[in-house]
């Protein structure tokens, strides 16, 4: 037994030491693009249920998993933004959280609330406040 549990460790040690930075990549982007379309799915759910054809619990139910899928999205792409700027060595500070998200949804407001560009609103929010912190 206690060969087997050594066995695994350094099964998983191996593994772990072996990751390339191409494969890191794409396992974090294909976690990343897989959120993505989780959230989609759920948003598109959600807008396609009528409130005369079902229940308030099936609609709270569809919210939070839309809810929770957003959640998962943006920690995935947050970790990839995370390894990617790690990757490229250049030093820096990310700005607070609360004001990325509310510049991003400023340009989220006024670029006509159109579906499908959080990543570049966000991606524009952070940019607008590093280029002012310099």
């Amino acid at each position: 037994m206690d060969r087997i549990v050594r066995s695994l460790r350094l099964k998983s040690y191996m593994s772990a030491t072996t990751i390339t930075p191409q494969l890191q990549f794409r396992r974090l982007h294909g976690a990343y693009r897989e959120a993505w379309e989780r959230f989609c799915a759920e948003m598109e759910t959600l807008q396609s249920l009528s409130p005369d054809t079902v229940t308030v619990t099936e609609l709270e139910s569809a919210r939070k998993r839309m809810t929770d899928a957003e959640s998962v999205y943006r920690t995935k792409r947050d970790e990839l933004a995370e390894y990617l700027m790690a990757a490229s060595g250049a030093p820096h500070e990310a700005p607070p959280r609360f004001e990325l998200e509310r510049l991003a949804y400023r340009f989220w407001n006024e670029g006509g609330r159109r579906d499908g560009n959080a990543d570049e609103d966000w991606y524009r929010a952070e940019a607008v406040l590093r280029q002012s912190a310099r």
